[in-house]
């Protein structure tokens, strides 16, 4: 072996045992030598990236593509960078050139199956892992990435077949159990469900997505002692970002006495969540403790009506001096909330009254039962489209019966043309924010919502809410199909598993008519 091989074999040993200065070090020394070598000028772009040297990595590659234009290799690199920096149409190029030059490529089959997923393009992602299987058999993660895209395809008695043969293959995959655990979960299999993810986390004890996962399924299931303390683990969850503790002070969960101190509370996820968990604001005795509250700008009008003694603030803005901070989401734990004792003070948030002023004369009279409605949520949210429909879909089944009020400020196309033809009376205002939409919900009889933040603000200010929710909705609706622990004044109109929003729309207008008639008679 000469002495530039021998420079090449170390720095390979150091860059997959993760040393990665020193393999960094030894690929320069050998590419003195040597650069013109593509093999060794891949490997030095490539260690780049998994140092973390992204943009490098990404300007390296770029410039070897330039000058070999048929080296699939390269495509299949750049193709990954693309992906981990979420350019996901830039990674579908290079990958669709990889395959060009080498379409028998397992891997690159694969890759594109993953490039197609992050684009929800799911059942497109679904053939080519079956054509990555096809060549290949015997790597689990191809069945691995097969099993999860038939899960995002709701395809979830597939799924678990996939898992299990999985598993049959491989009994030590830790994603392997968890994925069959999600698909359990969805299938309405909670026992088996906890049994896959204690085990995905008893095989890898760092997986915390497991432990994130048990505990939404505690909560679903009303364990909250033991599923509030597991749901700190939910900082591991994509979109879930832990709070950046610009002070450097502790986290409170309950333990320490705040008495003279000042408690930062901050918002977490979505605006429902806000909404739902601000409610915990009034635990606290203002009278000793100074409360700082963080929320989205949307929301900062509103909550300030929860308690005048608090200190409401714009989320991302530099916030007074505190002692300690908490999420607005670990509250539950912090106060070791369980089923009896969810604080129950309802309307915990106010209408502006300059508002209601203002939009009491924009609805104009009232003749008949006004019901305000909301059929579609965030579309960013993971779930969305479980649990928001088209209005298309319910177009000949709102009563002439009711007035109807849009509670929406935004609107898929055409969506304008089909309120008019409708009769839905429109109120889109560009000025509009959450204590706006506070004052229109206080001047409807009764909201009808999916799971949004219109159904939390809806139900927080006492507002009578019928709340439609997909067969398997988010945990903190829990199991029951008719209420929630959480509002006394939302009742649940659950699907089964073959129903339509419309028969759920139907059943809803039918139990109004059915109580407006019983309370005439009374």
């Amino acid at each position: 072996m000469n002495p530039l091989q021998k420079i090449i074999e170390n720095a390979i040993k150091n860059h997959q045992s993760r040393n990665y200065d020193e393999a960094l070090k030894l690929y320069q020394l050998a590419l003195k030598e040597n650069p013109n070598n593509l093999d060794l000028n891949i490997l030095y772009a490539q260690i780049h990236f998994d140092m973390g040297k992204v943009d490098e990595s990404l300007k390296l590659f770029s410039s070897l593509i330039a000058v070999n234009t048929n080296s699939h290799i390269l495509f299949f690199n750049r193709s990954t960078i693309y992906r981990k920096i979420k350019l996901y149409e830039n990674a579908l190029d290079d990958i669709n050139r990889c395959l060009a030059i080498n379409h028998n490529s397992d891997e690159a089959l694969n890759s594109k199956g993953l490039i197609l997923s992050k684009l929800k393009r799911y059942q497109e992602a679904l053939n080519f892992f079956n054509k990555a299987i096809d060549l290949d058999k015997t790597k689990t993660h191809f069945i691995l990435n097969k099993a999860n895209t038939l899960g995002r395809l709701k395809k979830f008695d597939k799924a678990l077949e996939e898992f299990n043969r999985l598993i049959s293959i491989n009994p030590k995959i830790t994603k392997a159990y968890y994925g069959r655990g999600l698909a359990k979960e969805e299938l309405l299999n909670f026992k088996g469900a906890l049994e896959d993810y204690e085990r995905s986390y008893s095989i890898d004890p760092s997986f915390k997505l497991a432990l994130s996962a048990k505990s939404r399924l505690l909560i679903r299931l009303g364990d909250f002692e033991r599923g509030w303390e597991l749901y700190e683990n939910r900082y591991c969850e994509e979109g879930i970002v832990q709070f950046k503790n610009i002070f450097n002070k502790p986290k409170w969960l309950g333990q320490e006495n705040l008495n003279s101190k000042t408690l930062l509370l901050h918002s977490e996820q979505g605006l429902g969540d806000t909404i739902q968990f601000c409610r915990y604001v009034n635990l606290f005795d203002c009278s000793k403790i100074k409360i700082i509250l963080q929320v989205q700008k949307p929301l900062v009008d509103l909550i300030k009506t929860i308690n005048d003694q608090i200190t409401v603030i714009e989320e991302g803005l530099e916030s007074p001096p505190y002692d300690y901070h908490c999420s607005l989401m670990s509250l539950p734990l912090a106060f070791k909330t369980n089923l009896n004792n969810i604080p129950q003070s309802i309307p915990y948030l106010k209408s502006n009254r300059e508002k209601l002023i203002y939009w009491k004369k924009i609805l104009g009279h009232k003749s008949k039962l006004r019901i305000g409605i909301a059929w579609s949520g965030n579309p960013h949210q993971i779930n969305n489209d479980r649990r928001s429909f088209l209005l298309s879909e319910i177009q000949d089944s709102l009563s002439d019966d009711f007035e109807w009020v849009s509670l929406h400020n935004s609107y898929h196309s055409n969506e304008l043309k089909l309120l008019d033809k409708l009769g839905i009376k429109n109120l889109q205002n560009s000025s509009h924010d959450f204590s706006d939409t506070a004052a229109i919900c206080d001047l409807i009889d009764i909201v009808i919502s999916v799971d949004t933040s219109l159904a939390h603000l809806s139900a927080s200010l006492g507002k009578k809410v019928y709340l439609m929710l997909p067969y398997f909705p988010d945990f903190r609706w829990m199991t029951d199909d008719k209420k929630t622990p959480w509002y006394d004044n939302i009742e649940i109109f659950k699907h089964s598993k073959n129903s339509t929003w419309k028969q759920l729309i139907g059943d809803i207008q039918n139990k109004i008519r059915l109580i407006n008639q019983t309370n005439k008679l009374n």
